[in-house]
């Protein structure tokens, strides 16, 4: 190869800046085709800034620049795939390398550091960090500069195909002065007859002296590679068949909870059945209560006496008396009206007491049937057992910290499931709640003090012990004196709680029944 240098640029983003920032400054594992023994003989020119801060001071250049052109809006952040840096190297063709090889180190440092700052400065940018490597097969320079210019504008923009050649100018002037000049034009290359990828691949392949030995490194790395591979594919395996029976568990979850609201609508037409019984049955003994109520009213009558028949055989009138009298006929509706009442009465309370049980035996199938529902679910505190069983039935299945959760703008449920931790449900749990509801309070009804001690820790080690309450009141006296013991123990906001902040409530308190409570701790 000719007595030429060559210069190359390309875009970083936040993320391959900080990889392109650790190879420059050799920071953490390195290529096979650095020797380490020789790094001490490599020169940092200039500094280089961080992503974090290449990132603030194109910000602060957008900002400027919005200034300057009177925008309404003033950019508040940087994307993540934004273009924050420029990353350029600096290389030489194998006739050029021991001319520059011959140089002390600091005319190399001299013009490698000449060279960058006229790239940097045609394009209108600042040079953030400069270093020489000299543990590798031939020495190069890499640089770093802002991804926006001076005046605010992308360099992205700016840096095309002709900009390229211009650089290639610039950067290798410097080095005229030992003999070094810019590599040809791919143009004059190609027009002359070389093959398109000897213009491409040309200054890579003749980069290292030492090929054979990058070659063996390459081998290696393209086996550690297949190993990798062949790992990653295992796992991959594994991950597939995981999802297989997630998904069958899924299948199995919902269609059990269809089961479960077929059960819950059959159980629900029965108690209206019921209660409509019961109305007919009140308004019949209030029919009932009205007969009898009263006693027969007496009426008031003549008594009138006739004499015998006379001679020429008819009657006269012996005499006249006014009566009171009850007609049999009133006596008789009366005393039957009783007699009713107080049969369908006996046989009132007799089928009532009947009802009753058979209600009640059918009030507690239908809490069995619906406690799976309610159990290790979250809600805001204003939704009914009802509306919660209807949802839980409904609800679609989604996979949330590899649990399976249900999750409405309503409600958030862990189903039952086999193989997974306490600690698991209750993660599960926890984390989507706070993503579903926060930052409303969150009222949790768990199946065990084992979840509900895990909310707990997980509140406390987010300082959200606050806006955290739970349905049983055993679970939330066991709340509240686990917060009462991190704030003395200064633990709020901390993470790896100590597990004795948590404590069981006292024997009385577990004899409790479970009773609602929408009051959070504080």
């Amino acid at each position: 190869m000719s007595m030429t240098a060559s210069i190359r640029v390309e875009t970083r983003t936040s993320s391959s800046s900080g990889g392109q920032h650790s190879h420059d400054l050799r920071v953490g594992r390195q290529p096979d085709y650095v020797d380490g023994s020789r790094s001490h003989l490599n020169s940092i020119l200039v500094p280089y800034l961080l992503p974090q801060q290449l990132s603030s001071l194109c910000l602060n250049r957008r900002k400027v620049r919005a200034d300057r052109d009177g925008a309404k809006r003033q950019p508040r952040s940087m994307k993540r795939d934004a273009a924050i840096a420029i990353a350029g190297i600096i290389t030489f063709g194998k006739e050029a390398q021991p001319h520059i090889e011959k140089l002390s180190v600091d005319e190399q440092n001299e013009l490698f550091l000449e060279s960058a700052q006229e790239i940097a400065k045609k394009l209108g940018t600042s040079l953030d960090g400069l270093s020489v490597h000299r543990d590798e097969s031939a020495v190069h320079a890499h640089f770093q500069m802002t991804g926006y210019g001076l005046d605010g504008s992308p360099l992205s923009k700016k840096i095309d195909i002709k900009m390229c050649s211009v650089l290639q100018d610039i950067g290798a002037k410097p080095f005229q002065k030992i003999g070094i000049s810019r590599g040809e034009r791919i143009g004059d290359r190609i027009s002359r007859g070389d093959d398109y990828s000897k213009t491409i691949h040309r200054s890579v392949r003749e980069l290292h002296s030492d090929l054979p030995k990058e070659l063996e490194a390459a081998h290696k790395k393209v086996a550690e590679m297949e190993n990798r591979v062949e790992k990653t594919e295992s796992k991959l395996n594994q991950v597939r068949d995981q999802l297989a029976q997630e998904q069958s568990s899924k299948r199995d979850l919902k269609a059990k909870n269809e089961a479960l609201e077929k059960d819950q609508v059959k159980l629900e037409k029965r108690l209206k059945t019921y209660e409509k019984r019961l109305d007919d049955r009140t308004a019949e003994l209030k029919r009932l209560s009205q007969i009898g109520k009263s006693k027969p009213q007496a009426k008031t009558g003549t008594l009138v006496e006739m004499s015998s028949k006379s001679l020429f055989g008819k009657e006269s009138i012996k005499s006249k008396e006014q009566i009171r009298y009850i007609p049999a006929e009133d006596i008789d509706l009366w005393f039957g009206g009783v007699v009713e009442k107080a049969k369908k009465a006996r046989d009132a309370e007799k089928d009532a007491l009947e009802r009753a049980n058979d209600a009640e035996t059918r009030v507690e199938r239908y809490e069995e049937v619906i406690k799976p529902l309610l159990l290790n679910t979250a809600t805001t505190g204003n939704t009914t057992k009802n509306q919660m069983t209807r949802i839980a039935a409904k609800a679609d299945f989604e996979t949330y910290y590899s649990v399976i959760v249900q999750r409405t703008p309503e409600q958030v449920r862990v189903p039952p499931q086999k193989e997974k931790s306490h600690k698991q449900i209750a993660a599960a749990l926890y984390r989507s709640s706070r993503d579903n509801f926060d930052p409303k309070s969150i009222q949790f009804r768990v199946a065990n003090d084992q979840t509900a001690e895990e909310i707990i820790r997980m509140a406390i080690e987010d300082d959200h012990v606050m806006n955290v309450s739970f349905q049983d009141v055993r679970h939330q006296v066991m709340l509240q004196e686990a917060a009462e013991i991190a704030m003395q123990k200064g633990l709020m906001g901390k993470k790896r709680v100590i597990e004795n902040t948590v404590k069981k409530p006292s024997k009385a308190l577990s004899e409790l029944q479970e009773k609602p409570t929408s009051v959070p701790f504080g």
